[in-house]
């Protein structure tokens, strides 16, 4: 009898022991995700402000970088729903770097939850 009393305590112990892993698991898999989420429009963003300002150089004009992320829509850089849904997840900050700014001057900050996300001129996001 105490050893079937044993047993099944057992039983639930690793029971409850591999729900424990499955529901922390998933929690940092989806905290990863979106993490690369996250990442992946900042690098979308990136890339629409790098052609706003080539175009701009090359027609010869000072002061290339847009003033906000919705002059990259009036410009048609990127789509009005594409920016909202950009931004969805994190809240997003746009830092207007001067022309001569170098490569490694933050112009995008993603705050999600507890992390922080920078996003040079150019280059990885951190």
């Amino acid at each position: 009898m105490n050893s079937r009393r044993l047993i099944v305590l057992i039983l639930i112990g690793c029971i409850s022991l591999i729900a424990a892993l499955v529901f922390f698991g998933r929690n940092y898999v989806l905290r990863q995700e979106k993490s690369r989420n996250i990442k992946g429009n900042l690098v979308y963003l990136q890339k629409a402000i790098n052609a706003f300002a080539a175009d701009k150089r090359k027609a010869g004009k000072s002061n290339v970088y847009p003033a906000s992320l919705e002059e990259l829509v009036a410009e048609n850089y990127i789509k009005k729903e594409d920016l909202a849904e950009l931004t969805s997840d994190a809240k997003v900050e746009y830092f207007k770097p001067s022309d001569s700014a170098a490569s490694s001057t933050t112009i995008l900050q993603a705050t999600a939850e507890d992390r922080i996300f920078r996003c040079p001129l150019d280059g990885p996001v951190k």
